[in-house]
Formats: C-alpha cells, structure tokens, sequence
C-alpha cells in the first residue's frame, strides 16, 4: 500500500510539473522520449575559467587533479573490489536505441568487471509509468544502486521514487534540481555551453580546409543549429552554439532549427534531415552554412540533407556527441560534409557514475560528502560536468584508442 501510495504521489506531482514548472528548474539529457516543448535561453556564454563553483564553465575541459574524498574522476576507484560479493547495478533510461545512451551501457557494463558489480541495463521507451515501477522494482529484487538517465518529465518522479524506495542512485545527463536551480542530489552531465561553443571554435579554425582561403565576411554565412527545447539537457548547448557564433561572425544569421516543430518525428535522424532541407531550400541567399547538430543523431540527419541537394561545396556539419560520427566512420562514409564532432566520452560518464556509486556502497564516503569541489555555489550535492574533445576523420581512431585504455 505504501508503494501504491507513493506511485499515485508521483503521479500527482508530475502532472503538477508539466503544468507549471520551470523549466530551468530540471535540467535534463538526450536520455529518451521529448516532453512536451519547452524554452532554451540564447544568451552568449559567460567566460569563467574554473569548472566547480555551479553552473556549466566553457573555460577550462579539465576536471580537478584530484577530489577531496578521494573518488577519482576518468579512471576506475581503486581497492580490492573482488573481496566482497559483487553489488547490483541498474541503469534505468528511456531509450537504449540512441548511440551515446548504447555506449554509456556498453561503459557501465566494462567499468562492472573491473568494480565487481552484476549489471542490467532496462529501458522504458518512453512509457514514463513504467520507468518508475522498476525503480521500486529493482529495489525488491535486491539491486544495490541505480544510474537514472531521465529527461526533463522524468526527474522530479524518478526522484521521488529513488528516494522513497531508500536505494542508491546517481543522475545520468539529467541533474537532479530544485526550483532554485541547484542541484539536489550527486549527477553526471555534460559541460554544456563549453561544448557547444567548442563546436564553432573549430568550424571558425577549419572552415578554409574545406572551402579554401574564403573570406566569411565577404559572403553570406548561416548556421543552422539543430535543437529540441523540449529537452533542456539539450537546447542548453545552444547558447554555447548561439554566443560563439555572433562573437566569431557578426555578420551571420543564426537559425534556431527546433525540431519541437516536427512533432514526434523531430527527435530522430529523420527530423533532423527534413528540418536541414527544409532551411537550406528556403534560404537560398545564403552562400555558406555551418550546420550543428546539439544531438549527433541530427547530424547524421543533416548530412543526409546536404547529400540530397548536392550542396556538398557549400555546408559544413558537425556535432556535439561523437557516437553517430563514430559509426559514419566506421561505415567508410569519411569524406562526407559531416567533418567534425564534439565527442563526450560514453566511458568518462560511466566511470565516474559507477564510482560514484561503488564509493557510496562501500561506506567510502556518501551522497553528500562526494566529489565537494564540483557542488553548484550555495548547493550540497556535486554535478560532474564532462567536457568533450573534437575529432575529425583524421583523429578518431586515436581518440578510440584513448577511449579503450580507460577501461583496459
């Protein structure tokens, strides 16, 4: 009965959410279904230069040396694991079939073998009910912690339910917040704003590779910036897109390309393609174009668009999320317009979650006392915010190879 309870609690405060919380109050990630649409600020990024302190820092991609409790970050906790029976570990998200969601799975399960936990991961394709049964679910069976990748709909229950059910978790993209936006309980994300800005940095240092010695001041420039403000784990990386953009060319139209519009199609490669051509046919006054895909998926999309209309001399796309690149090139697909991505490492987020969660299981320190150098100015509770590198067709097989030694 207390379970029931709990449920329809969740229930109630859910439909309280979509009718008028904030959106900033519940950052989410690319972790599954859209909500319902919501807004993205356009504001250029603040320039600070420390990655702890609250909020998303474009001004540096190293985490701390070394954390106060002694919980590393990109590398495996060390210790005796295999001295104590294995642990039970869960990840709970709503779509497994988007790439970068597959490969933190793939991550968690490499990163168990060598932190002696059993793992299972479970997706609830959208069917918000059910993602909240199995947490408690989970929690009958015995499951020692769980890793919650939500969206922006989901938190606030997966929370509750998290909690009430007295199990161990940690937050996959989505930061858990509360109204005055800090953050509630220890999550991993990405650095936001830094990623996107790092995507344009690129396209401004590289664009003469591709198009020779032209000079962008002289001829019409667009950049399409492929969104979903219904997600704000998403349409977060726009300001870094947005800001960079307007500093590094003025005289560019940026065009906001949320894929809200599109309806239940616009969270897909499909949305992302259409949405590409429907821009690129309708401004032909514009004689280059840069095209950024916050999602990776998007951008493969995009590619797919720019193919269609033969405009191959004209666009450049790139992505934050490196997953979907990854599988072009795989595919032998290398001298497509897709020339570059913002890669945020599957491994890194999954390390440091099952770290996270190891060191609480352990008695090693808590959910408070955890990573205290990366809490939110005025918060209690760390969110660990993972910056990405670019790489090109050039320097992918590296980066691949420094992706495998974090779990070799």
């Amino acid at each position: 009965m207390k379970k029931l309870l709990a449920i329809l609690l969740a229930m109630c405060l859910t439909l309280s959410f979509f009718a008028c919380a904030p959106e900033a109050s519940t950052p989410s990630g690319d972790t599954g279904s859209p909500p319902p649409a919501g807004g993205g600020d356009d504001a250029p990024p603040a320039d600070t230069g420390t990655p702890a302190g609250g909020g998303d820092q474009p001004g540096t991609s190293a985490p701390p040396p070394a954390s106060a409790d002694g919980v590393p970050l990109g590398t495996p906790l060390g210790g005796d694991h295999f001295s104590r029976e294995p642990f039970k570990i869960a990840y709970i998200v709503n779509m497994l079939t988007w790439a970068f969601n597959k490969a933190i799975s793939d991550g968690l399960e490499a990163t168990g073998k060598k932190l002696n936990y059993e793992y299972t991961a479970w997706a609830a394709n959208g069917d918000f009910d059910a993602y909240v049964n199995q947490i408690y679910t989970f929690a009958d069976q015995g499951y020692d912690g769980l890793i919650l990748g939500t969206d922006d709909a989901l938190s606030p229950r997966a929370y509750e339910a998290a909690t009430e059910a007295g199990i161990a978790f940690v937050g996959e993209s989505t930061t858990f917040m509360n109204d005055e936006g800090l953050c509630i309980w220890p999550s991993v994300q990405q650095a936001q704003v830094q990623n996107g800005a790092m995507s344009v940095e690129w396209l401004a240092a590289n664009y003469k590779n591709f198009w020779g010695d032209v000079d962008l001041s002289a001829v019409k420039l667009g950049l399409i910036c492929l969104d979903f403000s219904g997600v704000s784990g998403i349409t977060e990386r726009k300001p870094g897109v947005s800001g960079k953009f307007a500093e590094m060319f003025p005289n560019g139209e940026f065009f906001d390309a949320d894929l809200v519009a599109l309806g239940s199609e616009g969270f897909s490669v499909q949305g992302g393609q259409d949405l590409t051509s429907q821009l690129l046919s309708q401004n032909p006054g514009i004689d280059k174009w840069f095209v950024v895909g916050l999602v990776d998926d998007w951008s493969v999309g995009a590619t797919r668009a720019v193919e269609q209309l033969k405009m191959e001399e004209d666009v450049l796309v790139v992505s934050i999320q490196a997953d979907a690149f990854l599988a072009e090139m795989g595919s032998g697909n290398q001298d497509s317009v897709y020339v570059a991505a913002c890669a945020v490492s599957a491994n890194e987020f999954a390390i440091n979650m099952a770290n996270c969660l190891v060191a609480i299981l352990d008695g090693r320190t808590t959910a408070e006392d955890i990573w205290p150098e990366w809490r939110d100015a005025g918060g209690s509770y760390p969110r660990i915010q993972v910056a990405g590198t670019m790489i090109t067709p050039d320097t992918y097989q590296d980066y691949l190879t420094a992706q495998s030694a974090l779990l070799a």
